[in-house]
């Protein structure tokens, strides 16, 4: 789990700790876990307990309670568990609750598009706006579009299945529809038509298309964020010792993680390390870097596919 691999990671034969506080060990925090992956424009964020807004940077771990703001032109792209969120210009959106089975968000104004790629028997999924709540309920692509004033929010289903609360009745948005929530009031309205999808959620699509055919996932799971990163930086080698390895491309021969970035202290799991590269999220919180006769030192997870979670 990621707590686990934050506080092991082994390179040239020295153990790096995460240096987890004690009150984060007290408490057990979730296995599940955010990060910031793509970035355009001005895009600020405010981690929990805090009170400055600050830019927000590459592979910046996300928990309950962080929020995000967007200006207008940036935009941005964050992973939760095996979820993709794509956040549209001029959005707010908080994180109300990461945990290991539950992901709730609320969308303050603007838009968000999520590509839900796995939801257990008992995982919610939920998206809080200021006319009623959504539940997603399978699999697929949904979009979420509110107001600046946030008077009125449409549900659109791409692909999928969803649940819309608004007080205490509950509308079924099927695949392939929009519903249209206005505030202060009992009844939804149907959308005459489904959203269209705009320059933002096109690009948000694309970058989840690609990630979807990522060969990596014959070798790690979905779970374990920032896999998606790692066919277009480097490649998988067998090794007789470590089985699949996975190596950084374009770098140079002397290279060596721990160079090119920095700790931060970061709730619920105390010092974390925050790499610059594109790729430097999955590598550094699961993994085990080792070196391999001379050249780039080579990122593996032991057992499975399946035990990197």
């Amino acid at each position: 789990m990621f707590r686990h691999r934050l506080a092991v990671i082994v390179f040239s034969a020295a153990v790096l700790c995460g240096c987890q506080s004690a009150s984060s060990q007290a408490n057990d925090p979730p296995a599940r876990v955010g990060r910031v992956s793509a970035v355009t424009g001005a895009v600020s964020f405010l981690p929990v307990g805090e009170n400055d807004w600050s830019a927000a940077s590459l592979n910046y771990p996300l928990t309950t309670g962080d929020a995000l703001w967007s200006d207008a032109g940036a935009r941005a792209e964050i992973h939760i568990g095996a979820s993709t969120v794509s956040i549209a210009p001029s959005t707010s959106l908080a994180l109300d609750a990461i945990e290991d089975s539950l992901v709730q968000l609320r969308v303050g104004q603007g838009a968000i598009h999520i590509r839900l790629r796995e939801l257990g028997p008992y995982d919610s999924y939920e998206i809080d706006t200021p006319s009623g709540t959504v539940v997603l309920q399978a699999i697929g692509e949904y979009r979420i579009d509110v107001t600046p004033d946030g008077r009125r929010a449409i549900v659109t289903v791409r692909d999928g299945d969803a649940d819309v609360y608004v007080g205490d009745q509950t509308y079924r948005v099927p695949s392939g529809s929009s519903l249209t929530l206005i505030g202060g009031t009992a009844q939804p309205i149907a959308a005459s038509q489904v959203v269209a999808p705009d320059s933002w959620e096109s690009w948000a699509r694309s970058r989840d298309q690609q990630e979807d055919a990522v060969a990596s996932t014959r070798y790690v799971s979905r779970d374990m964020v920032g896999y998606e990163d790692l066919d277009q930086y480097g490649d998988w080698q067998a090794d007789a010792t470590y089985g699949a390895v996975w190596y950084p491309r374009s770098v140079q021969a002397d290279w060596a993680p721990y160079r090119s970035g920095r700790w931060e202290s970061v709730e619920p799991w105390g010092w974390t390390w925050i790499d610059d590269n594109p790729w430097g999220f999955a590598p550094f919180h699961y993994g085990r870097w080792s070196h391999d006769r001379g050249r780039p030192a080579g990122a593996r997870w032991p057992g499975d596919r399946h035990d990197t979670g």
